[in-house]
C-alpha cells in the first residue's frame, strides 16, 4: 500500500496529508481528564490497549503474557467516563492483597489519578470525582465474597486475572451487578 501510495502521490507532504485526514477518520477512544495526554502520570495507550478501549460490549477478554498491557488496559477502561455523574467503576482481583501489591491496580490507580481532583479514600478502597464518578478497588476471593455487592450498581466491572478465580458463579453472579445507563449507549 504505501508504494502504491508513493506512485499516486509521489510528495512525502501529499502521503502526510493524506494520512492526516485517514487518522482523523479512525475512531478514538473517549478522552477526559484523567487519561492521557491530559493526565500527563499516564503512558499513551499501546494499539492494542486504544482497541480494547473503543469496545463497547458486555463482556471482553484480553489475554497475553505479563507485561502486556492488561492491568493498564482495565484501569484506563475504569478512568473513560470518571468524569461523568453517577458513573460507577469497580475492579476486582481475586484477594485484597493481589490489589494492594507494588505495580497491581490500587497501586498504579494512585499514580495515575495523583494530582488530579480524584480524591482516594483507604477506607472505602476507592476514588470519588466530586460532580463526577467513582473507582472502587474489590475482592472475590471465595464465592460467599460475591454478595458483598448483592446491592451495588455498577456501569464497568474489570476482572484482573480471571484465571485465578475458581467458580464460575462468581464470575457470572458479577454480571446482576453491570447496569448500563442510557447515556453510555
Amino acid at each position: 500500500i504505501e508504494q502504491r501510495l508513493r506512485r499516486v502521490y509521489k510528495t512525502p507532504e501529499r502521503i502526510k496529508a493524506l494520512l492526516d485526514r485517514l487518522e482523523a477518520t479512525l475512531p478514538k477512544p473517549r478522552l477526559n481528564r484523567f487519561l492521557p495526554p491530559v493526565n500527563k502520570n499516564i503512558l499513551p495507550p499501546y494499539p492494542k490497549q486504544e482497541s480494547f478501549l473503543l469496545e463497547n460490549c458486555k463482556e471482553l477478554f484480553y489475554g497475553g503474557a505479563a507485561g502486556g498491557g492488561k492491568t493498564a488496559s482495565l484501569l484506563l477502561g475504569a478512568l473513560q467516563y470518571l468524569d461523568v455523574p453517577g458513573y460507577s467503576a469497580l475492579l476486582l482481583r481475586r484477594t485484597f492483597s493481589e490489589l494492594n501489591k507494588s505495580g497491581a491496580l490500587m497501586d498504579l490507580a494512585k499514580q495515575w489519578l495523583r494530582g488530579t481532583d480524584a480524591i482516594w479514600s483507604a477506607f472505602s478502597k476507592r476514588f470519588k470525582v466530586l460532580g463526577g464518578g467513582t473507582l472502587e478497588f474489590g475482592y472475590l476471593e471465595n464465592d460467599n465474597d460475591k454478595y458483598q455487592y448483592q446491592s451495588a450498581a455498577y456501569q464497568d466491572i474489570g476482572i484482573d486475572e480471571l484465571t485465578e478465580w475458581s467458580l464460575e458463579s462468581t464470575y457470572r453472579f458479577m454480571f446482576s451487578r453491570l447496569r448500563r445507563p442510557v447515556w453510555m449507549d
